[in-house]
């Protein structure tokens, strides 16, 4: 049934049609959204006791590194999805997820050595937790280059594929790298056995920024799949290849 469902939507003209019929209703939710976590964040979030107003990059540094994990293991799944079905568009939708990933990741590594700086007196320091997110960023940008190479459509994506599910052993290594290992950075505040540390009203920032991130990821998604599968249909015109 998955598979049935995503040789159907890897259909140019289905990708066509979601573009078409949603994207700029993606784009309008994740503006109105992240404009509406900044007002609440500046306007209604008390500041940190300690660290005053510096404490409220959280609110992009917290929901960046929620997306950019969460992109890897979609993209992980998808991986998986093509090395078992050979269905391309699984690769293409795990290369446009990539695009999205990256960049989380980088604004995560950026807002935390801001962060830290503000912390900790210094921008970098070899914790576990910010050293396995920078691999995390190597493994959005290898994934990136690869799949823009200009080798064998086909030996690059197997290549990719099977990195990403090797680079997934790094995620469960990001998460709890804090409580294995000695680590700067403060343990788990919400996703932790004895429920949410923090108070609701930090809480529910996070989530309309994570929320407005997931937005913006489905229509870069979109976007990316759309631009590959047109330039593949044009490719096929001319070719007569098989599009996915």
């Amino acid at each position: 049934m998955l598979f049935a469902f995503i040789q159907n939507l890897g259909n140019f003209s289905t990708v066509d049609f979601i573009k078409n019929k949603f994207l700029n209703s993606l784009i309008l939710l994740f503006i109105l959204s992240f404009l509406a976590g900044t007002t609440i964040v500046f306007f209604v979030t008390p500041s940190d006791y300690l660290q005053g107003l510096s404490a409220k990059i959280m609110y992009i540094h917290v929901p960046s590194a929620w997306a950019c994990s969460l992109i890897y293991i979609l993209m992980t799944i998808l991986s998986l999805c093509f090395l078992i079905y050979k269905n391309k568009f699984c690769a293409i939708l795990a290369y446009a997820l990539s695009i999205s990933g990256a960049f989380f990741t980088f604004l995560a590594v950026v807002t935390g050595m801001i962060w830290g700086k503000n912390t900790w007196g210094v921008y970098w320091a070899w914790d576990a937790r910010l050293t396995s997110v920078v691999i995390l960023l190597f493994f959005y940008i290898f994934h990136i280059a690869v799949f823009n190479s200009q080798n064998n459509e086909e030996s690059k994506i197997k290549i990719i594929s099977i990195i990403n599910l090797i680079g997934a052993i790094n995620i469960p290594i990001i998460k709890f790298s804090v409580e294995v290992w000695n680590s700067l950075h403060q343990p788990a505040s919400i996703i932790r056995k004895n429920g949410i540390a923090i108070d609701f009203s930090m809480f529910y920032p996070l989530l309309i920024f994570f929320i407005s991130f997931a937005f913006f990821t489905t229509a870069l998604t979109i976007l990316h799949s759309h631009s590959i599968l047109l330039d593949k249909k044009i490719n096929h015109l001319v070719t007569k290849d098989k599009i996915c």
